[in-house]
């Protein structure tokens, strides 16, 4: 098992542009946006470096379009024993406690999630 590499030059002008179709659709559509992370086996060096940045710019994107973030990339990063059976499946515990985790985060963020214009009610449009 190894450490990743995360660069910003990664983020391709595409992905950013993919991203700000589908928060201006689910806008259109009055769909909140919420962002949160992938589980990733945690390496020394992630808060630091190229990493840190890549990181940084990966929240930065989601706030330039407004969308409201569910913690931060370090808040689902778990040690090794936390893994099941690869670096992309939690076991039994480490599953547990990021779903304790998003779940409080989301009481957060949720109210904050913008939903675009204001739908009517089918019922009020008839």
């Amino acid at each position: 098992l190894k450490k990743s590499e995360f660069r910003v030059d990664l983020i391709s002008d595409e992905a950013v542009s993919v991203i700000g179709d589908f928060v201006a659709r689910a806008r259109a559509r009055g769909v909140g946006v919420v962002a949160t992370f992938p589980s990733l086996v945690y390496f020394e060096g992630y808060d630091a470096g190229d990493d840190r940045r890549y990181f940084d710019a990966i929240v930065s994107l989601y706030e330039k379009f407004g969308v409201a973030v569910a913690g931060s990339p370090y808040d689902y990063m778990f040690p090794r024993e936390d893994f099941f059976d690869s670096v992309y499946h939690l076991g039994a515990d480490g599953a547990a406690r990021r779903t304790r985790l998003l779940l409080s985060q989301l009481k957060t963020v949720l109210p904050q999630a913008r939903m675009g214009p204001e739908i009517t009610p089918v019922e009020q449009q008839r």
